[in-house]
């Protein structure tokens, strides 16, 4: 009966060893593998998203020069070269084109003759598209004591316009001063001659 006994014990004791080793192969990795393999992974990811970020620009395709191309066509372009050139602008006569050179502390400024003709000189301080643009100059020029009116025209296209407008002038010493004050501010002016 010892014997038997033995057998069984030694029965029992193999296989709860074969048990503890198929226990062990149905578990998987263990927590400390599973942790490496995570940190690789970020590490990996994360070195992508370096790369990417630190890459140079390749050049550019045919393809996407022409798409580049079309697209800077349908972008908004300035039309006031062409608007200048289609608006007609009065030449001064001969008499005033030869004229002493502007003095060098005040370069806005034009030399100080009263109107021979008659006629008045406005000054034009912008044309906008969106009146409220045009408002906001009128008021910035107003801050500065400088009366200003908006004029709306409407171009042959079926543009509309907003030209801020300073004026009329009897002379041209009273120009200058108004040119100072703006140009103080670095407001840009165009000289036009009013009426005629």
């Amino acid at each position: 009966m010892a014997n038997k006994s033995q057998t069984t014990k030694r029965g029992a004791k193999s296989s709860n060893t074969q048990a503890s080793q198929k226990g062990s192969a149905r578990q998987g990795p263990k927590p400390v593998v599973w942790g490496i393999t995570g940190l690789a992974a970020g590490l990996l990811v994360a070195l992508l998203v370096h790369l990417e970020h630190t890459r140079p620009d390749e050049p550019a395709s045919n393809d996407r020069t022409e798409a580049s191309a079309t697209a800077d066509s349908e972008a908004p372009r300035f039309e006031f070269y062409r608007l200048l050139s289609e608006q007609e602008v009065e030449v001064a006569s001969e008499a005033e084109t030869t004229q002493a050179p502007r003095s060098v502390e005040n370069p806005g400024a034009l030399p100080s003759t009263e109107s021979s003709d008659g006629t008045g000189y406005l000054l034009q301080a912008g044309s906008f598209r969106r009146a409220d643009d045009a408002e906001s100059l009128k008021a910035n020029l107003a801050l500065l004591g400088i009366t200003a009116s908006i004029q709306v025209v409407e171009l042959p296209g079926g543009e509309t316009w907003h030209r801020v407008r300073i004026g009329p002038f009897a002379s041209l010493q009273s120009v200058n001063t108004i040119r100072a004050r703006m140009a103080s501010e670095q407001i840009d002016s165009i000289l036009l001659r009013a009426g005629g």
